[in-house]
């Protein structure tokens, strides 16, 4: 415990005063969401699947989240829960960001005819509404955590390819850039250092968007685009708790709910005190 206490000490103690906070409150929420999903098969208390108790059992010391309409129990299920949604948005984000982060430095290298072509395409994704277009994508392809993850890739590759080509367009004219073709550089030695210098934008890209996937994630899981009830789902749960609300039994959506926001808001705290730290090291 003492290491751990040191080594966020340490990562913290680079932040500015101002966003320290926000990177130790999303690293925090991140890390114990994340915990939770490794460490699922240990502490979760019941299957979550098994009706373990007659329905809408409010929460006690047996269930402290309480029993759903069908008699499962809603911590259980909040816990296998976050496996499918961590699952499913990093996965995404990796997928965006391996497609979306070459074409952009490729695009934005070499112009031309290709940057026009590439740019028109992305410009056409992105023009769509992002939960529109992952809906379009996740009915076509079928509920499952794999198709999920694609649906939001095709959402977020635009993304990282506008501000990578952005950033390539920017350190492509740079002195650095200049004197490695003098000296000869091949094409991909020069795009890899354009990557290079865009690591700190593309890293701020993939928490804010992982923030986003999520909300995302839980839309596509609200409308049963996600996987199969009864299979553990912070989305498909919400749902599921929707009309019982009125009824008294706000248990049931209230923590998939509160879950969802919660792991959206560690990954938008840890996105915002990247994009402050990076800011005050480039003023520096």
């Amino acid at each position: 415990m003492t290491m751990l206490r040191n080594i966020l000490g340490r990562v913290l103690k680079g932040f500015p005063p101002s966003s320290r906070f926000m990177a130790a409150a999303g690293l925090a929420i991140v890390s114990t969401i994340a915990l939770m999903a490794v460490l699922a098969p240990l502490i979760s208390p019941y299957d979550p699947v098994a009706r373990v108790a007659p329905p809408y059992q409010p929460p006690s010391l047996e269930h402290p989240f309480g029993v759903n309409h069908v008699g499962y129990d809603v911590l259980s299920r909040i816990i296998w829960g976050s496996r499918v949604v961590l699952y499913i948005v990093v996965l995404s984000a990796v997928l965006s960001m391996g497609i979306g982060v070459p074409l952009g430095v490729v695009s934005g290298y070499y112009g031309g005819l290709l940057d026009r072509a590439l740019s028109t395409v992305m410009d056409s994704i992105y023009a769509f509404p992002s939960l529109v277009l992952a809906i379009a994508v996740a009915a076509v392809l079928g509920p499952s955590p794999l198709n999920v993850a694609i649906s939001l890739a095709v959402v977020y590759v635009p993304t990282y390819f506008r501000m990578v080509r952005s950033e390539a367009l920017r350190l492509k004219n740079m002195l650095f850039i200049e004197a490695m073709r003098l000296l000869g550089y091949p094409g991909h030695h020069i795009m890899m250092s354009i990557l290079r210098n865009s690591a700190q934008t593309i890293l701020v890209i993939f928490t804010l968007s992982t923030a986003d996937a999520v909300l995302t994630e839980a839309a596509l899981g609200y409308l049963g685009l996600s996987i199969t009830w009864p299979q553990p789902d912070w989305g498909l749960d919400l749902r599921s708790g929707q009309g019982e609300i009125i009824n008294g039994y706000w248990w049931i959506s209230m923590f998939p709910g509160f879950f969802i926001v919660l792991l959206s808001l560690g990954f938008a705290l840890i996105g915002e005190a990247l994009s402050d730290y990076f800011s005050v090291k480039t003023r520096e």
